[in-house]
């Protein structure tokens, strides 16, 4: 069980990823200033999504970006 576990990303630019997270079983994932460029999650690339998670997981965005960017 990982509902103990929260990663906080703040103050972060990325570009040129295939994918950004996947959140496991009930852990916790917080973006707050968080920018993303040219993220391309297309399925030839990579076989997961662009941000995915796991049964009970939670993800929460703030004041962030994601531009430029196919899941």
């Amino acid at each position: 069980d990982n509902a103990a576990i929260t990663v906080t990303v703040k103050n972060l630019s990325i570009e040129q990823f295939n994918s950004i997270a996947k959140v496991r079983n009930n852990a916790t994932l917080e973006f707050e200033n968080f920018n993303a460029d040219k993220i391309w999650s297309t399925l030839f690339c990579n076989s997961r999504g662009l941000l995915s998670a796991d049964a009970g997981a939670s993800i929460s965005i703030k004041n962030s970006q994601f531009i430029n960017t196919v899941n």
